[in-house]
């Protein structure tokens, strides 16, 4: 990828950010003071009748105070995001029949020198529900425009159809009902911000979104701790260059995620002192860092503060799902492209002693361009399935949070090996184990089938055991093609002796769908011995993983 479309990815990643920063101050500056709120009412408590008042002045100013705390909270004066989104105006809330309309201030955000983001003026319509929920529902100004210091648009982004509505907890301070969806999105900009020349002021489309939809809902039980799902479904998203060559493309993106059992009362404090504890180690208006002391001091409270955010949640799930991908370098005539591509990962019971982990991952009609020349072994198809089981999370935590304090005591490279030492060391005391449940990829000349575990174990030279089996199956039949139609390109050569090897270490099987099977039997044992079938390889592999040093060379 060019410098230029490089370019265009961080600032329009810049741009979205800012976008996204400006709904969530839409929606999070709700917030009012729980305790004045009946913060501890159980959801069944909620509907009562005659439980929610018709909106009022009063209620007005205290919701109006609510927002203009919140922005104190989140952009406080003479901080860094002060600097980078500004404010301009008052925030303003009425009273209209039985909802409040409230105006935020304008939003100006600064996406880089000279490159600023004018959202706007946001307007909030807010339904009472229950005394503590209001339904939700705001329209984005649009275009938005990017412009440079001259005031001249250098970019646009066409919202067209908007649905953003949802309900908003104010005990939790969070969207628990989400409705959004916008569509015929449309993202242009000058040539000359995406690598290519101005033609007077005529903007070029350089990303276009069919649309994007968001759905969720949580529940609430009687410690205020959320389980619920959200669902995120993109159509038709395309990323083009200046002469619109198309860069990248999805047909269908969906992301699927749940929560159970989160904390989101303790998440929105733990980002408060976050926030506070980051600005801390920013230089001064002086450009003067913290003393050691002081940076001592706060990485210990951030350490503290970080060892708590596991236990925020019980269980946590997350699935992407995308369709028809393409990707094109129309400078070099190079591109690959999916029929499907599925990832998936699956935490269990972060907030008990023992953890587990489900990572998923597969693949189909993987193909690239220009095609191979040599042996075809593309991965057409791919499919893995890993747990990780027996994770002390506690233990496990607390060692990843202390890394940057050990790089502090003991110097950046040190500091991370001894975090490292202490991480392996917790994971042998739970006997945590990596097991590849399954694994295969299919390509046009050889196929791979492969199932392994792996144990931590501090006794062990390696500091784990390991098992695994490994069939390669076409390999015979590939080898022997391409030694028939081989030149004596000395890199060519050196392939094909480095797979002769290991098709003599792999034992010979039954074939497997007409086609020559070799099985493999790795085993890593306690004392550092690599074998293969039984065959002891350490010295092969310590022969092939030592580095001449430039001395040597």
């Amino acid at each position: 990828m060019s410098v230029s479309q490089q370019l265009i990815i961080n600032r329009f990643g810049r741009w979205a950010g800012a976008i996204a920063l400006g709904v969530a101050m839409s929606w999070s500056a709700l917030t009012l003071d729980a305790r004045a709120q009946e913060a501890r009412l159980i959801p069944a408590q909620l509907g009562g009748a005659g439980a929610v008042a018709t909106p009022t002045e009063a209620e007005a100013v205290r919701i109006r105070q609510g927002v203009e705390q919140w922005l104190l909270d989140y952009i406080p004066p003479g901080s860094p995001l002060s600097e980078v989104v500004y404010l301009e105006g008052q925030v303003v809330v009425e009273p209209v029949g039985e909802r409040f309309a409230v105006t935020l201030p304008d939003i100006i955000v600064t996406l880089a020198e000279g490159l600023y983001l004018p959202i706007g003026v946001i307007t909030l319509s807010l339904e009472p529900v229950t005394p503590v929920t209001y339904r939700v529902a705001l329209r984005l100004p649009e275009p938005l425009r990017m412009v440079n210091d001259e005031g001249s648009t250098v970019g646009e982004l066409d919202l067209g159809r908007q649905r953003l509505r949802g309900v908003f907890d104010t005990r939790l301070q969070s969207m628990v009902d989400m409705d959004y969806s916008v569509t015929d999105i449309a993202l242009r900009m000058l040539p000359s911000m995406v690598g290519g020349v101005d033609q007077g002021e005529q903007l070029i489309d350089v990303m276009n979104l069919g649309s994007i939809t968001v759905a969720g809902q949580m529940t609430l039980d009687e410690q205020l701790r959320a389980s619920g799902p959200t669902v995120i479904t993109i159509e038709e998203f395309e990323q083009k260059d200046f002469n619109g060559n198309r860069l990248f493309y999805i047909g269908r993106g969906l992301v699927e995620s749940e929560v159970r059992s989160f904390d989101m009362v303790a998440y929105n404090n733990f980002g408060r002192k976050f926030q506070g504890l980051a600005e801390a180690f920013l230089p001064g208006p002086d450009g003067e860092l913290p003393d050691r002391n002081t940076s001592d001091f706060l990485l210990n409270t951030l350490q503290v503060e970080l060892q708590a955010l596991p236990a925020l949640v019980g269980d946590a799930a997350m699935a992407v799902t995308l369709n028809n991908v393409v990707g094109n370098d129309p400078t070099i005539s190079t591109g690959f492209s999916f029929d499907q591509l599925i990832y998936s990962i699956v935490g269990r019971n972060f907030n008990q002693d023992v953890g587990r982990l489900q990572i998923g991952y597969e693949h189909s009609g993987f193909s690239v361009l220009p095609e191979p020349s040599g042996p075809d072994v593309t991965p057409r198809l791919a499919s893995f399935d890993i747990e990780v089981n027996n994770i002390p999370n506690a233990e496990l935590w607390q060692h990843i949070t202390g890394i940057p304090k050990d790089m502090s005591l003991y110097g950046n490279q040190p500091g991370v090996n001894y975090s490292v030492e202490k991480l392996w060391h917790a994971l042998a005391q739970a006997s945590t184990e990596i097991v590849l449940n399954k694994g295969y990829l299919d390509s046009q000349e050889m196929d791979l089938r492969t199932t392994g575990s792996a144990l931590f174990d501090n006794g062990a030279d390696y500091k784990m055991v390991a098992a695994a089996n490994v069939r390669l199956i076409g390999m015979d039949e590939m080898l022997n093609r391409v030694a028939q139609s081989s030149t004596n390109d000395p890199l060519g050569q050196a392939i094909i002796l480095g797979l002769r090897t290991i098709q003599s270490l792999g034992e010979v099987g039954d074939p497997i769908g007409g086609r020559s099977a070799r099985e493999y039997n790795l085993e890593v044992e306690s004392n550092g011995r690599v074998t293969i079938n039984r065959q002891n390889i350490s010295s092969l592999l310590a022969t092939l993983l030592t580095i001449p040093s430039s001395g040597d060379q």
